[in-house]
């Protein structure tokens, strides 16, 4: 039931023309005692969220959830850091999809992967890790995500996008640990058409170990060598 409640409140606030911001959220799609089901299709739209007090705190848990639209939001953090990494920075993250851990109390929803998430038109800023998403489990079919039209302003890593504008930290204060996309091992990434605004394409492409897949890219703009 509370699962409920707080959709039914993201929904009403989105229709909200003034009152649509909301301060630290810890929003999850599945019960974190296993006891219910991930929630499917589910629509954000034309809604604010910061984050201001907790920099360990993911803001949107989406756990094993499928037919996610993500559109129109504003992603903003006011907390400071001094992105370099290394434990001095907040943990969190402004979205994660994931599927659970094995050991967790929820690890019935392993077996379901994430899978037609779409965030587009959003814009994200001022975060060291902004967004990510994975699965637990050996998928290649789904774990399917569409991101386009997008702004990321001044995050450093955790930054995977399609058809967007990424604007770096820059070169001063250790700019140089500004990642763009990043694919884990077994990843498939096809980068088209972005501006990568600070970024090498070094910066801007990078793999996990596994160099059977390597990262491609298509008629994308880098301004560093």
């Amino acid at each position: 039931m509370k699962k409920i409640v707080e959709l039914e409140i993201i929904k009403l606030l989105s229709c909200s023309f003034k009152y649509h911001t909301i301060y630290d959220s810890r929003f999850r799609t599945n019960d974190s005692l296993g006891q219910d089901d991930p929630s499917d299709n589910i629509i954000l739209r034309n809604l604010d969220f910061e984050a201001r007090d907790d920099g360990d705190r993911i803001l949107l848990s989406f756990w094993s959830s499928r037919q996610v639209w993500i559109d129109h939001i504003n992603f903003n953090s006011i907390i400071s850091y001094n992105r370099k990494g290394y434990g001095q920075d907040g943990v969190g993250k402004f979205i994660w999809i994931n599927t659970p851990y094995p050991d967790r109390p929820d690890s019935k929803d392993l077996i379901r992967s994430p899978d037609y998430i779409t965030l587009s038109y959003c814009k994200f800023t001022n975060k060291y890790y902004c967004f990510a998403y994975r699965t637990q489990i050996s998928e290649i079919t789904r774990d399917r995500t569409t991101l386009l039209y997008n702004w990321l302003h001044l995050n450093v890593r955790r930054c995977p996008q399609l058809f967007n504008y990424y604007q770096a930290y820059g070169e001063k204060d250790n700019g140089g640990a500004t990642k763009g996309i990043i694919g884990g091992d077994g990843s498939e990434m096809l980068s088209q058409n972005n501006m990568f605004n600070g970024y090498s394409k070094g910066q801007a492409l990078m793999m996990g170990g596994d160099t059977t897949n390597p990262a491609r890219d298509d008629n994308s703009y880098f301004n560093r060598p």
